[in-house]
């Protein structure tokens, strides 16, 4: 497989089973607890909270989905429809230079874990109202990057729950990567 298919063929939270509930699932707990275990801190300081959240409380995932910004139409942002969330919050002002770089490697970090054990992903960095998403989820500090986590839906059918009504809502299929990365060279 080239480059250009993998990158076209990739997967959003546009395509998650919205039926599969993974918070629970011995391998999503694998996949954490790997996390856990073995993410670096510049000096052990973890300037960052993670907070895993689920479909169970309704009224916080439709606070953070109205919280939130798609960049294509300034609509909320889908990514945060995905069966779960991890939200990853600075919580100390004072660091926020190194919370940002050290949240990037975590998350990237993560992400290849998720992916390498089944599971697919979506990112949503633009949060309108970080400190209000912070303080709703752990009392203080900004939330900066939400983490949509998932089982791939193979069906091409785009599908997400509305958190508004609790039925399955069926998204554009060009809101789907439909091309290649267009920036990505080989220079032999």
């Amino acid at each position: 497989m080239n480059i250009n298919d993998a990158w076209s063929s990739r997967s959003s939270v546009y395509n998650f089973n919205p039926n599969e509930n993974i918070i629970n699932t011995s391998e999503f707990r694998k996949v954490i607890n790997i996390f856990s275990s073995n993410m670096l801190s510049k000096n052990d300081a973890f300037p960052y909270g993670l907070d895993i959240i689920g479909w169970q409380n309704k009224e916080l995932r439709n606070f953070i989905y109205a919280k939130t910004q798609s960049l294509s139409d300034l609509k909320p942002n889908p990514q945060t429809l995905a069966p779960v969330i991890i939200t990853f919050t600075i919580l100390d002002k004072n660091e926020i230079d190194m919370g940002l770089m050290e949240i990037g490697m975590a998350a990237m970090g993560l992400i290849h874990l998720l992916h390498a054990h089944g599971f697919k992903t979506g990112l949503c960095g633009c949060v309108n109202a970080k400190e209000e998403i912070a303080k709703k989820i752990a009392g203080k500090g900004s939330t900066h990057l939400i983490l949509g986590i998932g089982i791939e839906n193979r069906v091409r059918n785009p599908i997400a729950i509305d958190p508004f009504t609790d039925d399955l809502a069926y998204l554009s299929k060009a809101q789907i990567h439909p091309k290649p990365h267009p920036k990505i060279k080989f220079h032999p």
